[in-house]
């Protein structure tokens, strides 16, 4: 994304300067320069091309990410069930994690508004946790190892 934006900035910044041609507004010269370089100065940014994670797994459990892409909710490994290999939107195929959520937690992360979900945690709900340019089963069996290496670990057992 970052890579189309700086494109986008240059092509639109060179185009502007010059091959703009004189018969056509001044005024929409300058607002395609102008957007040129909000494009550029965006794409330099360092958080533009850094990647955000969806995803964490450790000894005390999973953490996802919210829609916002900053903040995590944390699942304790007792709250997740099956792992397996599954397809996200119907397409992608992907990580699917079994976890058991709040309603509000569930709203949290999935953006829906569902008002008629309890606040129990009483039903699994299925996330996916997605896997770009990353092999699925790999992603699978790493995450099946640090949920083994929980188990074992003394203070998960108490």
């Amino acid at each position: 994304m970052a890579g189309a934006m700086v494109t986008l900035g240059a092509i639109l910044l060179i185009w502007s300067l010059a091959f703009y041609e004189s018969g056509h507004p001044e005024a929409l010269r300058y607002a395609l320069a102008f957007l040129g370089v909000v494009l550029v100065m965006i794409a330099s940014r360092p958080g533009t091309w850094r990647a955000t994670p969806v995803f964490a797994a450790d000894r005390c459990g999973i953490y996802l990410v919210h829609r916002n892409g900053r903040d995590f909710t944390h699942v304790p490994w007792e709250h997740v069930g099956d792992i397996g290999i599954g397809y996200k939107e119907g397409v992608f195929r992907s990580v699917v994690v079994d976890v058991r959520l709040k309603g509000a937690d569930w709203r949290v992360l999935s953006g829906h508004r569902s008002g008629g979900m309890d606040d129990t945690l009483n039903e699994y709900r299925k996330i996916p946790i997605g896997n770009a340019c990353r092999d699925v089963e790999t992603t699978l069996r790493k995450i099946e190892s640090v949920r083994r290496q929980a188990a074992d670990w003394p203070a998960y057992r108490s």
